[in-house]
């Protein structure tokens, strides 16, 4: 068996242990995050229930695999590790990072679905130059797996080593940051213009939630219409995002840290 093997395999306690699962698994083929107004420049228009995106897994689209984490452009990325116990390989992902609504960029659209790998280890990371720092801020898969392997001392600053030592190429340079890294950048109104109809709604895995029910004349609404209409008005009134000179809204902690009371909606988890 190899270094990276080695360092794996006794870094999980494998065995006796066997290696952990988070509670979702390994394979997701959607999720739906909750839309309000900090990830919009602007906001979004008073008393609309709360309304989701449902993004689905990728197949690979928008992901640069098994680069050189120092090779990486400057810029904000998502990153997921893999690792199969068959070849004792890791295989990392990454993603770019553009604003707050991360379509293309959730951690569940990383892995390759491939059979017999493992996942390791999520998070975000920045580049600048020789400077690479990183987190382990993955609600889906690093703050899962952790709640799984803490009660054997398998703690954060395992997860640690292991992600250095995935990245062990980008050394010296590596830092780790217990701070959200990802770019808290409002998205432009427009730019949920662009997906599909069928991907934005009020509704939670095709239920109402006790909010919606709160508001029964949006049960027969379209929130990507109400959406499109109030684009179109603050582009009427010169007050749209496509206006470049327009200020964006301040940066704000990024609200996969919190659990959002959105009056009987789920909370949103990255």
């Amino acid at each position: 068996m190899n270094a990276t093997g080695n360092i794996v395999r006794r870094s999980f306690r494998v065995p006796p242990l066997s290696w952990p699962t988070p509670p979702r698994g390994y394979k997701l083929n959607s999720i739906q995050k909750l839309i309000n107004s900090r990830h919009i420049r602007g906001g979004l228009d008073k008393g609309l229930p709360p309304i989701y995106l449902r993004q689905n897994w990728t197949g690979g689209v928008g992901v640069i695999r098994n680069r050189t984490v120092s090779t990486l452009d400057n810029g904000a990325y998502l990153y997921l590790i893999e690792y199969d116990p068959n070849t004792n390989q890791y295989y990392k992902q990454f993603v770019p990072i553009i604003n707050l609504l991360e379509i293309g960029s959730r951690h569940f659209q990383l892995p390759t679905h491939t059979q017999g790998r493992i996942i390791i280890a999520a998070g975000e990371l920045t580049k600048q130059g020789r400077v690479i720092k990183y987190n382990l801020e993955s609600g889906t898969y690093t703050r899962n797996l952790m709640g799984i392997t803490n009660k054997h001392g398998i703690n954060r600053s395992v997860y640690k080593n292991i992600v250095e030592n995935a990245f062990r190429n980008a050394r010296p340079t590596l830092e780790y940051k217990n701070a959200i890294l990802a770019p808290q950048v409002p998205a432009r109104l427009k730019n949920l213009m662009k997906i599909p109809p069928n991907k934005i709604s009020f509704l939670w895995a095709g239920k109402p939630t006790n909010a919606l029910y709160r508001k029964p004349k949006y049960l027969a609404l379209s929130a990507r219409n109400l959406l499109a209409a109030q684009h179109r008005r603050r582009v009427n009134a010169g007050e749209s995002s496509n206006n470049e000179n327009s200020s964006p809204s301040p940066v704000r902690r990024s609200p996969r840290l919190k659990r959002y009371r959105n009056n009987g909606g789920p909370t949103n988890r990255k």
